[in-house]
């Protein structure tokens, strides 16, 4: 695969996944106004961006691998968003956008304790494949 399919592949994954998500919460949305017939549509709608597109670039470009490269492939996002996110909450604090800080900041105490949690089960993992 050329290294342009392997980046086009990546912003559609991206795409997808945004999309899936943005949905799902538009379609939430329309069910809190009684409005099931598009949150249904919505819902379906999503679930082909994520389920079925989504999952076919995800095989195209290769990502899954055995369960510890996985949970290490995890380990690394959650780690890079710990990283951004506290550049995220800083950058809000100086613009004086207390709300996006605090949220930034959330975000970032959301991805500790899940990176602390997958640390763990590395660990725990890899101790059983001695």
């Amino acid at each position: 695969m050329t290294l342009r399919t392997q980046r086009n592949l990546d912003v559609a994954m991206h795409g997808e996944a945004f999309a899936a998500a943005k949905y799902k919460r538009f379609a939430a949305f329309a069910r809190t106004n009684e409005n099931k017939g598009l949150a249904d549509l919505l819902t379906e709608v999503a679930d082909e961006s994520r389920i079925g597109h989504f999952a076919k670039e995800v095989q195209l470009a290769g990502l899954i691998s055995d369960d510890i490269a996985n949970l290490r492939d995890v380990i690394r996002d959650k780690r890079y968003h710990i990283e951004r996110y506290t550049q995220f909450a800083a950058e809000a604090e100086q613009d004086g956008d207390l709300n996006a800080a605090q949220l930034f900041k959330g975000l970032v105490a959301d991805n500790k304790y899940q990176l602390d949690k997958l640390d763990r089960a590395l660990a725990e993992h890899q101790k059983h494949k001695l």
